[in-house]
């Protein structure tokens, strides 16, 4: 069932209260039904202070008049128009009285061209005793030394791969399309130069999280190749580790080879604030170190009663509509209001924190009540354990209610490695990280990221060292073109 659910069903979680039948209340519950023998005194809900939830009832009003047609989208203003101009044979004394304009959206394929850099090469005469010397201008700025990829290749093979997730493969066979030859390892090469050019930027990006004192943490697999393993098993399943500030709206990937306390402990290395994750036991033992708060996921725990729904009908529903509901109400209510981080705590303190007191009181007195082993139980101890960590958002408005934020950054991820399949080596996985924190963040600062790498690369290396933090997403002010084309001619 579970299976199917994944295949099939819906994965969101988002709750539409109906009207309950008459006799909702003398229904067996699922777990006496599972071998057709009416519930006995275990399987029955006891709720204290129990109300009745209003059915919901939507009128749909049908409107009989036909609606006016909203005619075509105009296509942008801002894209260059190429006019073609129609001839037909008009016979004489025709008058024009106008001309009829039809615009199609049209476009030209990877327009591939050369850039050829000219400097002209002079000979001056350098002292009286007839020495010379030769002039020549210095070449445009380039990342990569001897490259003979320009930027504008460099950011779309970044593009290409990290953000629409082309496998290097199948970007090697476009340009074969175009009768362009290019070697996989000579893609693959330019790829890891530029990135590793992009090194301090993300030295400097982890610097920044780490001491933004608020870190949502989470982890995914990531696959890579590994020589050194045995034969028949060259491959290795390793971990990113991805940390992110929603209030700061940065993130920032690392690579590991695996997913212990070890890894933990050396990516939160000399980290003190507030650490969101979810319940992945290798994060508890540093979410006690002095200095640390150690928050959880709601989301998570909503998440086993949703689960348990097919289990125990009436107890998944009575935690879910009447605890968890109006826990993400509050906070709906709080953005749509636009309230400030302490107006935010002090509602959460009103009213959030009473709701979780009635939550734990709940599952105290219910846990008792039920099998252990079934997935209501589950939901209930999971929730009573980490019942701490889970209430600790309401003490700062500032604080997420879940940890969704970095696992919506983690997704790019999966998708692209549902397409390369895995990264070539751990090194190769180093640099996915790398250029991953760089995209991301751009992404969550609406930064166009072809824009940006653009940029950046260009800059990079004549940029003062002290002050390439300058080039951060999050500090970034572009160039002007102007100023690019001096640079280049410089």
């Amino acid at each position: 069932m579970q299976l199917r659910k994944m295949i099939y069903g819906r994965r969101s979680e988002k709750r539409f209260v109906t009207a309950a039948p008459a006799d909702a209340e003398n229904k067996n519950s699922v777990q006496g039904r599972l071998f057709d023998v009416a519930a006995d005194h275990e399987g029955s809900v006891q709720l204290k202070d129990a109300k009745k939830i209003k059915g919901r009832m939507v009128v749909v009003a049908k409107n009989t008049d036909p609606l006016p047609h909203p005619g075509r989208h105009a296509l942008p203003e801002h894209l260059m128009r190429c006019v073609i101009k129609v001839d037909q044979d008009v016979p004489a004394g025709a008058v024009k009285v106008g001309t009829e304009r039809t615009e199609r959206l049209a476009v030209q394929m990877m327009k591939l061209y050369v850039n050829v850099e000219e400097r002209d090469i002079y000979i001056v005469k350098a002292d009286e005793r007839g020495k010379y010397k030769q002039l020549i201008a210095a070449p445009a700025a380039h990342p990569i030394p001897k490259c003979k990829a320009d930027i504008t290749l460099l950011v779309m093979l970044l593009i290409e791969k990290f953000i629409y997730h082309m496998p290097l493969y199948r970007i090697q066979q476009r340009f074969k399309q175009y009768s362009i030859d290019l070697k996989y390892n000579t893609l693959s090469n330019w790829i890891n130069a530029t990135i590793d050019v992009l090194r301090p930027l993300w030295d400097l990006l982890w610097e920044d999280l780490m001491k933004s004192r608020y870190i949502h943490m989470d982890e995914t697999k990531f696959r890579v190749l590994d020589k050194t393993r045995a034969k028949g098993k060259g491959s290795h399943n390793g971990y990113l580790w991805v940390g992110g500030n929603p209030v700061l709206k940065i993130v920032c990937f690392t690579y590991k080879k695996g997913r212990g306390k070890g890894e933990i402990k050396d990516i939160l290395s000399g980290f003190t604030g507030y650490l969101h994750t979810d319940a992945y036991s290798g994060y508890d033992e540093y979410g006690k170190q002095p200095g640390v708060t150690h928050l959880h996921c709601l989301d998570h725990s909503r998440r086993y009663f949703v689960e348990s729904l097919n289990n125990d009908e009436q107890r998944s529903n009575y935690a879910l509509d009447h605890f968890y509901a109006p826990l993400y109400q509050i906070e709906r209510e709080c953005k749509e209001q636009g309230l400030s981080y302490d107006e935010i705590t002090e509602v959460r303190q009103q009213r959030a924190v009473p709701i979780l007191n009635a939550l734990r009181e709940w599952i105290t007195t219910e846990v008792n009540e039920v099998i252990e082993g079934t997935p209501i139980y589950t939901a209930m101890a999971y929730t009573l354990k980490r019942m701490k960590q889970l209430m600790e958002y309401c003490n700062d408005g500032m604080l997420s209610i879940s940890n969704m934020f970095i696992e919506q950054s983690i997704r790019p991820t999966k998708i692209g490695l549902k397409n390369y399949l895995f990264a070539g080596s751990h090194e190769h996985g180093e640099r996915a990280a790398i250029i991953y924190s760089l995209i991301q963040t751009c992404k969550l600062k609406g930064i166009d990221p072809d824009a940006y790498l653009h940029d950046v690369l260009l800059r990079i290396n004549d940029h003062k060292q002290n002050k390439l933090w300058e080039l951060l997403p999050q500090n970034w002010k572009p160039q002007p073109r102007n100023n690019q084309a001096k640079t280049q001619s410089a």
